[in-house]
């Protein structure tokens, strides 16, 4: 686990985080600027928040992860890749989140309070948490998800969010999740400004292949106005439609 508290951002370029079991990156401190990560992976990483990445308090600008995987980690509480605490901003691009999970809340990601996270053409699929099997917030929580996928998680809704919470979403494509799509927070958002629930079809999401089938509504083709929705292309033909079950997204979360 690498532990950061200096000054200045430290930037981790095509890097591989793998099987640690105290998480792989975290961050703790008032006055040190966040981390940049690009082209890296994180696999099968674990901690108690924050699977792969834990991050308390950096000052602005924040975080970015760009082109980034996320496969297969976990934490017993919150954030089964990414663990957030108050006052981060944090940016996420073009990166894929396949099969990670919490005990708690946020498969993929938890926020606490005061948190501002940006998802943009990124992919969310598998694993998932009790509370919120895509995304959680906690208390104050200020989304914006940007033509990205968020699909077949468990149990709880695709996003769990606190009392209080900013939401903006647009090209975002929420389908079956096991506790509800475009539900809680979410709910309204569903049919405008180019959202939708609609099964992605990717081409093997059984073994975290999450490129899209040609038939995909999530594919320029067939996206409208939206272009590409997910952080990855076109690469097989015409796929069918996943089922949707409790016991399918369940098989996915062990």
């Amino acid at each position: 686990m690498l532990d950061s508290s200096e000054h200045g951002e430290t930037q981790f370029l095509r890097c591989t985080f793998r099987r640690n079991l105290s998480g792989a990156y975290r961050l703790e401190g008032f006055d040190v600027l966040g981390p940049y990560f690009e082209d890296c992976t994180f696999e099968e990483n674990s901690n108690t928040s924050g699977g792969a990445i834990y991050l308390s308090n950096p000052r602005p600008p924040g975080v970015d992860v760009q082109r980034c995987r996320f496969i297969n980690n976990s934490a017993t509480q919150f954030g089964g890749a990414i663990s957030l605490s108050s006052g981060l901003d944090i940016r996420i691009e073009n990166s894929v989140f396949w099969n990670n999970t919490a005990g708690q809340q946020g498969g993929a990601i938890a926020v606490t309070s005061d948190a501002r996270v940006t998802l943009r053409s990124c992919t969310i699929a598998s694993g998932g948490a009790p509370v919120g099997g895509g995304v959680a917030g906690r208390l104050i929580a200020r989304f914006t998800f940007d033509r990205t996928i968020i699909a077949f998680t468990g149990p709880g809704t695709a996003v769990g969010c606190g009392q209080l919470h900013t939401i903006v979403a647009t090209c975002t494509d929420i389908f079956g999740n096991a506790g509800g799509d475009w539900v809680g927070c979410m709910d309204g958002l569903n049919g405008t400004n180019g959202n939708i629930a609609a099964d992605p079809r990717f081409c093997g999401l059984e073994v975290g292949d999450l490129t899209l089938g040609t038939n995909s509504p999530c594919s320029p083709e067939h996206s409208g106005a939206c272009g590409l929705i997910g952080a990855l292309p076109v690469e097989c033909g015409v796929t069918a439609v996943e089922p949707a079950t409790w016991g399918r997204v369940k098989a996915s979360f062990r």
